[in-house]
């Protein structure tokens, strides 16, 4: 990995309890450890002709890359399998329609690439899914909480949910009945289910325990530890104290919107910064997209900057290279990240 900058920080604690969004979790503002900027393997050249307009994609056990495509007439499945060696087709599958084995509105869980399951929340059935690619054993249930904002896997038989009830969001641990193991309300100033968009957040797990939580509307991740019940924020722009202001602000081309994928490995976080106003994500492309990386630990290791601008992410833990979904192309792009 080319080092722009080698610059070591000590982090800036610059908070108390109340500047936090969160209840009662300490909030710091960090600067990273190190600082680079690093360009796309321009080795990597693979088309993947056979995914009509990629949504999404997810490495799975270290060989597989996933890809998620949009539905057409002459296409009639969601999920698309290559090989990480050669990149050839490997199958298709994710039939649409509504019936046991069918999808009708994936969303994938961004998950580890030892993982052997591809992990997605059928939002337009309300179903959830663990999917074993090698055996075809599929997993699905109906989801047993209503008004779910997000879901992760984190064990065999237990779910994370983001929800809203009793006017308030709730963090909660769930068996597969829906029965509530733990919970946590962390966001008791938030008691209208419209807030919703504003407590948007992209959500990942070190499958140990730990989940991370990227917010789109704020700079800043949050750490929770299920097991210790620890919790960490960790801001990166002093845009975090503004919570209460902008709350209540319509949404419109000038709103900012700060993380916008995230991938996990056993070790880091990866998210895709932009920091930039709807407009100019959406609108003209004057913005800069960075590759923010985390441990687990809260710690932010790595700015890196980048000349492109990314959809979704998934990270290669075997090799060190990062996958991505350039926004403006559609196109598959990689990147070395710790083996260049």
């Amino acid at each position: 990995m080319k080092k722009f900058s080698c610059f070591i920080f000590l982090a800036l604690i610059i908070s108390c309890k109340s500047e936090n969004i969160m209840k009662d979790v300490p909030i710091r503002l960090y600067k990273p450890e190190w600082e680079m900027i690093i360009e796309r393997d321009t080795s990597f050249k693979c088309s993947f002709k056979e995914v009509l307009n990629c949504v999404d994609l997810q490495i799975i056990s270290d060989t597989v890359l996933v890809f998620q495509g949009q539905i057409y007439k002459d296409n009639s499945n969601f999920f698309y399998l290559y090989s990480l060696r050669n990149y050839e087709l490997i199958d298709s599958f994710g039939r649409k329609g509504r019936g046991p084995d069918e999808v009708y509105q994936p969303c994938l869980v961004p998950v580890q690439s030892n993982s052997y399951y591809l992990c997605y929340r059928d939002v337009g059935k309300e179903y959830i899914y663990r999917d074993n690619i090698f055996t075809s054993q599929l997993e699905g249930y109906a989801i047993p909480i209503s008004n779910v904002m997000s879901w992760l896997p984190i064990g065999i038989d237990k779910d994370f949910y983001i929800y809203f009830k009793d006017n308030s969001f709730i963090y909660s641990i769930c068996n597969k009945t829906g029965d509530v193991l733990s919970e946590y309300k962390l966001y008791p100033e938030f008691t209208e289910e419209y807030y919703a968009t504003f407590l948007s957040s992209l959500l990942t797990t070190n499958e140990q325990g730990r989940i991370a939580e990227a917010m789109v509307n704020l700079p800043q991740i949050n750490i929770i530890d299920l097991n210790s019940g620890v919790k960490r924020s960790i801001a990166v722009d002093k845009a975090y104290k503004k919570w209460r202001k902008m709350m209540n602000k319509p949404f419109d081309i000038s709103t900012h919107q700060y993380y916008m994928a995230i991938a996990p490995s056993s070790e880091y976080i990866f998210t895709v910064y932009s920091g930039a106003t709807l407009a100019e994500i959406y609108q003209d492309g004057n913005y800069r997209n960075e590759i923010h990386i985390f441990d687990w630990d809260g710690n932010f290791k790595y700015r890196v900057q980048i000349d492109e601008h990314l959809l979704r992410v998934s990270f290669d833990e075997k090799q060190g290279q990062l996958y991505g979904i350039e926004k403006e192309t559609g196109h598959i792009i990689r990147y070395n990240i710790f083996n260049n």
